[in-house]
């Protein structure tokens, strides 16, 4: 029953990804952590994601500004191996509660349609990306940070994806590796990721294919609720 509900919950959270361009490990992660423990998610979804990724970038391969990004990523790749670490310390009901306040509290910013000022300083991107590898490395929730930057660059919607895809992509590479070389990806880990792999391709298959008959501010709203409802449970 387990392996069930933890497939059919990455089936949703990629297909809402491939809609929105974000999303899957908010909704992922939390239900992943509670089925089989921060130990095992945290690397799994790390493994998972990836190869998510990869369907994404060649999407949106055409919108993607390195310009835009180059600063965050220096920030995240020095913060990635401290969240690493971290999350290895950290007691597992501190991670739940942690993750409801980013869910809900992203949720409900994005939901209040409050807008961000500009930000033209980019040295605010460094900043960025600290926070960015640090929850993704940990938690991996990295795009909750580069969402509201985005929003503060004015980023057009391709670009959004594309942008936030990519830093993702290479913070991802540094994360696996980092899982890796502390003996957090073992054969059980390995075995679900595989099983994982053609479910993720056939959801965002499904997501990609239904993208041009699907109202995305409504699907984006529903979506953003969703994430309230399930970020103030972990927390209460």
């Amino acid at each position: 029953m387990t392996e069930w509900l933890l497939f059919l919950t990455l089936f949703f959270a990629f297909f809402v990804q491939s809609l929105t361009g974000f999303g899957a490990a908010l909704i992922a992660m939390p239900l992943l952590i509670s089925l089989v423990g921060i130990q095992t998610a945290v690397p799994l979804f790390a493994l998972i994601a990836q190869t998510g990724r990869i369907g994404l970038l060649h999407q949106y391969r055409h919108d993607w500004n390195w310009r835009s990004m180059w600063r965050i990523s220096v920030g995240s790749l020095i913060a990635i191996p401290i969240g690493v670490w971290g999350a290895q310390q950290i007691d597992e009901q501190i991670v739940m509660l942690l993750l409801g306040i980013i869910m809900a509290g992203y949720a409900l910013f994005a939901l209040s349609g409050m807008v961000i000022p500009i930000i033209k300083n980019q040295r605010w991107a460094y900043a960025v990306g600290l926070l960015s590898g640090l929850l993704q490395s940990a938690y991996n929730t990295g795009g909750a940070p580069l969402v509201i930057y985005g929003s503060s660059q004015r980023w057009q919607a391709g670009e959004f994806k594309s942008n936030i895809q990519s830093i993702t992509f290479i913070n991802g590479l540094l994360v696996i590796t980092s899982h890796a070389a502390s003996g957090n990806i073992d054969s059980p880990i390995l075995m679900r990721y595989l099983f994982a792999v053609p479910i993720i391709l056939i959801a965002q298959k499904i997501g990609f294919s239904l993208d041009k008959y699907i109202n995305p501010d409504l699907f984006r709203k529903g979506v953003l609720i969703l994430l309230v409802v399930v970020g103030l449970r972990l927390i209460f």
